[in-house]
């Protein structure tokens, strides 16, 4: 399963990769170019903040009894190597996107292998980062789930005002 877990971004987007090739699509078949690139940079900005806010969480969750386990399991490596997959992939498909605009123009073998490289690279972006998003949103429920376990087992006093006269 962890197997899987590390390597199905890189499968799908050689996947992807494959199949932009093997159908001989170049960047002159893809409308509206300039404007997916655009979208592309501005996309991939926005996921790197929220993964980059997602690790102070983590961080602040330290004492957590999830994260605790993830330590105990030297699992903290893989949590980190996750994150650090993504936001590196979402800047590689920045700076690829913004300078791909300068080679809208060509046609060929070059513009076909340029567009499968684009494509892997949003493919594996978006894997990457749901990977991370999702194992971050389990670690959130547990530890709410944790924190509302706690909270019933607390007893609050509740102090009472007696009227002396």
């Amino acid at each position: 399963m962890r197997k899987w877990e590390l390597s199905y971004p890189y499968i799908f987007a050689l996947l992807m990769f494959i199949v932009v090739f093997y159908f001989k699509w170049d960047l002159k078949d893809v409308n509206n170019l300039p404007a997916i690139l655009s979208s592309a940079v501005t996309i991939s900005s926005i996921i790197i903040a929220f993964l980059a806010t997602m690790i102070s969480i983590l961080i602040s969750l330290g004492n957590s009894t999830v994260m605790k386990r993830i330590n105990n399991n030297d699992s903290e490596g893989l949590l980190i190597g996750y994150n650090k997959t993504s936001i590196i992939s979402g800047f590689l498909l920045a700076i690829y996107s913004m300078i791909l605009n300068v080679f809208i123009g060509l046609d060929g073998l070059i513009s076909n292998i340029l567009l499968a490289a684009l494509v892997a690279l949003i493919v594996h972006f978006t894997l990457s980062s749901y990977r991370i998003v999702n194992l971050v949103s389990s670690i959130l429920t547990q530890v709410l789930k944790e924190n509302k376990t706690e909270d019933k087992k607390k007893k609050v006093f509740t102090p009472s005002i007696s009227e002396s006269e």
